[in-house]
């Protein structure tokens, strides 16, 4: 594992985050009752890790500074045992362990954001109390509000006011406007 270069390290890195925002979409659609990989496209798909976080700014940074807490933690304690002669293979292991400790964490964390949101507003969907935080302007016209539950470059995921059923809209020559409501 330590033979890896940095850009075999980013690699492995895009690919475990790429499978982690798969599975955080997955679950939160999932208490929703939509089958989300099958309204993705390609794309939806290579974006979602970066989406979840970009969505979570203060939580992407406070994982930031976590992961950079332990590469510091690492320096550091790869320094001690330098300074103590231990052989490189313990220093190795200690890296390897960090490293191990970071994926851990950020697997929950991705996961943690999929059960929790979707755990909330399935129970929410499911007593019909989910409230409109958006304005759906459609190309015909029409206009409604609606909460979004999902968005993807395809598909618009809405839930009408006092109503237990997602509709799923293609945006494409469907959706005019999307407007936030502000919260009262």
């Amino acid at each position: 594992m330590n033979k890896l270069n940095i850009q075999e390290y980013l690699s492995l890195g895009y690919i475990y985050l790429l499978l982690l925002g798969i599975a955080t979409d997955a679950i939160y659609f999932g208490f929703l009752g939509i089958s989300i990989l099958d309204y993705s496209a390609i794309s939806d798909v290579l974006l979602s890790p970066v989406k979840l976080l970009a969505r979570n700014l203060i939580v992407c940074v406070i994982l930031l500074a976590i992961i950079s807490s332990l590469f510091l933690y690492n320096k550091w304690q790869a320094g001690r045992l330098k300074k103590r002669g231990e052989p490189e293979a313990q220093q190795a292991d200690l890296t390897n362990k960090l490293l191990l400790t970071a994926c851990v964490m950020v697997l929950f964390f991705f996961v943690g954001i999929g059960l929790g949101a979707g755990k909330k507003n399935g129970i929410l969907l499911s007593n019909g109390e989910l409230k409109a935080d958006h304005q759906v302007t459609f190309a015909n016209g029409e206009v409604l509000e609606a909460k979004v539950v999902g968005r993807n470059s395809v598909y618009l995921f809405y839930v009408r006011p006092n109503e237990k059923q997602v509709i799923i809209t293609p945006i494409e020559e469907h959706v005019f406007q999307l407007k936030k409501i502000e919260q009262k």
